[in-house]
């Protein structure tokens, strides 16, 4: 048995406070308040801290000690009121108020005992001389009486755990949000995984701490927010004389001081901070790029289809313009790959190849109302015209198509097409590949496979419809048709012989200088003041893309870039220029004949 820390006390209010509501135990337990008759243990410790402060020159009116057993030993509430009991007569505390508080600490319980030393009757504090001899006695005579276990005083403090932290700790903590707990117990553990001064610090470093010069200390620790504790009993178990034989190996004058170990973690925190900004701007950038990228796409692919539906209006118009009755327009329309339809009893449509249906309105034909009425209406009840309905004409229109191409079509050409087959044949690269699977190679089995392969999609099959609608798809992929002729010449995928120096002209000086120069010149000029590039109009956007098939087009020509041209594109376009070189303008000017071919592709 151990009766820890036997001392007079004040500060009624915080004592009944450390009792009752301290944060660091399991459960208390008011076990026993007597002599006074107040409501709460607090009430209490106030009313006799105000008799002692008035009525009294005694400016500690209580005595606190707290009793412990053995670890693992554990005692009945009736025999922990015995200690309280031995205790109060040996104290000659006989009388006096007296508060019992029961602790619970990681499964093991100690007793608090707090007497009011004013005596009730005099008014006199008792005299408490030599409580530390006589608590000593009363701990071995509770031994022998209780069967206890006998206990040194100190070696239940020796290495087994920390003090209580102070209130200026708690405070810290509980300032910056911290887990005090867990902070002392990652100390704690740092000191026991060490067995000298080095591998303490390299253990406090890996756990988040620095170790420092202490200014009452000889060491202490700073977390990462420069709150600071005391490397000693309080944190380690260990007393100062311990914590100084361990870390003797230690040179202080390589150890930072609590000043300069703070400056050091306001730099880290500093770089760590500007880093994660400049993730987050990187981050904002690309987010930012990529908008604009898929608003251009947007943008070119919303041209496209004004573009397509233009066009079929004109198909239309133009076929109507060119006939008087309703079958002469149905002729025409057919002739053009479309079909007319009746949508409802009074309105039609015309429908074009890929299934996307046109009312006959003033748009379409350039004809009113009254006139469409007139010339349909006369053709449906005297020309005897059957049109059919959307849908019909939809399955008429899909009967006509072309089969899928089998590169495209990811199971066919898994299974039928020969290992080797380029995914998207169009251009230099089918005809390439065409040569040489057909035969142009000094594999002569492997010729004749391609060939077997060819003949069949060529036309070698009993469904002649079929071959001569695959023998239309291999001419024009092989630019044996004028169509294919055509892309021959204008094909986004021939190669474009770029001179590694690019030059730009200025047309009102007749200087030519480097694309990298220019295009850095202009960069620097439309980012002055500003960390990012100004966000370009709608307008800029329209005039980006009229300068890239500019562009496209002085590189087809071997010409020198139009300085006009460069300056309208966007601040993204100029910088990657300046980092990455001519390459970069070759692959963009590319990229974008590409997808306006293929958007026309998409409208036949």
């Amino acid at each position: 048995m151990i009766i820890k820390n036997p001392a007079p006390r004040g500060n009624a209010a915080q004592l009944a406070d450390y009792l009752l509501h301290e944060k660091k135990n399991d459960r208390a337990e008011l076990l026993e308040m007597r002599g006074w008759n107040m409501p709460t243990l607090k009430g209490a410790f106030n009313m006799t801290e105000e008799i002692a402060h008035s009525k009294t020159r005694c400016e500690n009116p209580f005595y606190h000690v707290s009793f412990r057993a053995a670890p693992g030993e554990v005692l009945t509430p009736e025999q922990w009121q015995i200690c309280a009991d031995r205790l109060e007569k040996k104290l000659g505390l006989d009388g006096h108020h007296r508060a019992l508080v029961l602790h619970t600490y990681k499964g093991e319980n100690h007793l608090h005992v707090v007497w009011d030393r004013i005596d009730a009757q005099t008014l006199i504090a008792a005299n408490l001389w030599q409580d530390h001899t006589k608590s000593n006695e009363v701990a071995r005579q509770l031994e022998r009486e209780l069967g206890l276990k006998q206990v040194p005083e100190k070696s239940h403090d020796l290495e087994q755990e920390p003090d209580p932290p102070t209130m200026a700790e708690e405070q810290q903590a509980r300032r910056k949000g911290q887990d005090l707990k867990d902070l002392r117990q990652s100390i704690r553990d740092a000191w026991q995984q060490s067995d000298s001064g080095k591998s303490f610090k390299a253990a406090l470093e890996e756990k988040g701490f620095t170790l420092a010069q202490g200014d009452r200390r000889d060491y202490v620790a700073l977390d990462t927010q420069g709150s600071v504790y005391s490397i000693g009993k309080r944190t380690t178990g260990a007393s100062a004389a311990q914590v100084r034989e361990r870390l003797k190996d230690l040179d202080r004058e390589n150890i930072p001081t609590v000043e300069q170990a703070r400056d050091e973690l306001a730099a880290q925190k500093l770089a760590k901070e500007l880093e994660q900004q400049q993730e987050q701007e990187r981050l904002e950038l690309e987010k930012q790029q990529e908008k604009e990228r898929l608003e251009l796409e947007q943008q070119q692919e919303q041209k496209q289809q004004e573009e397509a539906q233009a066009h079929d209006r004109e198909i239309i118009k133009e076929a109507w313009t060119k006939t008087q009755t309703a079958s002469a327009f149905a002729k025409a329309l057919s002739d053009k790959g479309f079909i007319l339809a009746a949508a409802h009893q009074d309105t039609f449509v015309a429908i074009n190849p890929a299934g996307n249906c046109y009312s006959l309105d003033r748009d379409s034909t350039g004809a009113e109302a009254p006139a469409i009425h007139s010339r349909m209406g006369y053709g449906i009840h005297y020309e005897k015209m059957q049109l059919p309905t959307i849908e019909q004409a939809r399955a008429r229109l899909a009967e006509r198509r072309p089969p899928q191409d089998p590169a495209h079509d990811r199971e066919q050409d898994a299974q039928e097409r020969p290992t080797g087959a380029p995914r998207e044949p169009h251009g230099q690269e089918w005809r390439h590949y065409a040569k040489e699977r057909l035969g142009q190679t000094q594999d002569q089995e492997k010729g004749k496979e391609w060939r077997r392969y060819a003949k069949e999609r060529l036309g070698q099959t009993q469904d002649q419809e079929k071959g001569k609608e695959w023998r239309r798809y291999a001419k024009e992929r092989l630019g044996q048709t004028q169509e294919g002729q055509r892309r021959e010449e204008t094909s986004a995928d021939r190669e474009i012989s770029l001179d590694p120096g690019l030059k730009v002209l200025n047309r009102v000086t007749g200087i030519s200088s480097s694309l990298k120069g220019v295009a850095g010149g202009i960069f620097r000029l439309l980012t002055t003041g500003s960390s990012q590039p100004p966000e370009p109009t709608p307008e800029e956007r329209r005039a980006n893309l009229v300068a890239l098939r500019n562009i496209r087009d002085s590189l087809e020509r071997g010409q020198d870039l139009d300085l006009a041209d460069v300056q309208s594109l966007s601040p993204t376009h100029l910088k990657r220029i300046m980092e990455q070189g001519d390459e970069y303008l070759k692959n963009l000017a590319l990229d974008q004949e590409r997808r306006r071919r293929e958007g026309r592709e998409r409208e036949r």
